[in-house]
């Protein structure tokens, strides 16, 4: 269709991460910490990067599920990964209660139905 992209240009050295972040699992998130990414393909140890965008509004990931899009940069001096990889980021958080590790899903969900 007209407007549509149909080709990306990168540079294989400078490529960002494409985060998507639950939203039943939102939780407030220090920015000035690494994060962990575990890529799948590549295996062995994690490789760290540094959050710099969360956004504060949910939309359609690609799953088709409802999450917070965000990018982090890779803090490694080692060689960009090879595009389109797939993995795993552990995020860390301020500290939360038992309580809201026990009432965390229901409470969300909730709120999912009543729009709140």
């Amino acid at each position: 269709s007209t407007g549509q992209a149909i080709l990306w240009l990168v540079d294989p050295d400078d490529t960002r991460i494409a985060l998507w972040l639950p939203q039943d699992d939102r939780i407030d998130i220090d920015m000035s910490r690494p994060i962990s990414v575990h890529l799948h393909a590549l295996g062995g140890d994690p490789r760290r990067a540094k959050l710099s965008y969360v956004s504060s509004f949910a939309q359609a990931g690609p799953d088709g599920t409802y999450a917070f899009p965000a990018q982090a940069e890779w803090m490694d001096d080692l060689r960009s990964p090879p595009l389109g990889l797939r993995g795993t980021a552990s995020l860390s958080g301020e500290a939360t209660g038992r309580g809201h590790w026990l009432f965390r899903r229901p409470l969300a969900w909730v709120r999912r139905k009543l729009g709140v």
